[in-house]
């Protein structure tokens, strides 16, 4: 992803990301993960797509249930674009590469080993089927805004 127009497409294609938070945070993420307000990154990304001279979008509205299999499902999304991040991150940080700024999003949480503690919050829901159903049926709907958002 060498260019500044590129990286800023890619940006704008995780806005979905923004209106998942916020329905999360509406359903009760606080209760699942207690640590939500450090893992919060629609900030993060509004203010690098403003580095672009992008307004961030409004927000769309969601409705999520508020049981945790459910809530794990959406958030597991969420915390495995966080993954993607590093990954991605490393190929817009090599030596020549024009996009240098607006990446407060990718590098959100670096170091807080905030996978680690996601799964230990998702082994909650072990030995629990309905709970794994739901969250696997949220999951699905959370990789279908980012779908629907392309069309």
């Amino acid at each position: 992803m060498s260019s500044a127009t590129a990286y800023s497409a890619f940006l704008l294609a995780n806005w979905p990301f923004a209106s998942i938070e916020a329905a999360l945070e509406s359903a009760g993420i606080h209760h699942v993960l207690p640590d939500w307000d450090k893992r919060r990154r629609r900030q993060a990304l509004a203010d690098d797509l403003r580095q672009y001279g992008i307004s961030p979008p409004s927000i769309g509205r969601l409705e999520i249930g508020f049981d945790h299999g459910t809530l794990l499902g959406w958030s597991y999304v969420l915390e495995g674009s966080r993954l993607g991040a590093a990954m991605i991150l490393r190929a817009v940080d090599r030596p020549g590469e024009q996009v240098a700024r607006g990446t407060h999003f990718l590098r959100h949480g670096a170091g807080e080993h905030l996978w680690q503690s996601y799964k230990e919050a998702l082994s909650k829901i072990d030995g629990d089927p309905p709970a794994i159903s739901n969250a696997c049926a949220g999951a699905a709907l959370a990789f279908h805004c980012y779908l629907a958002a392309r069309t």
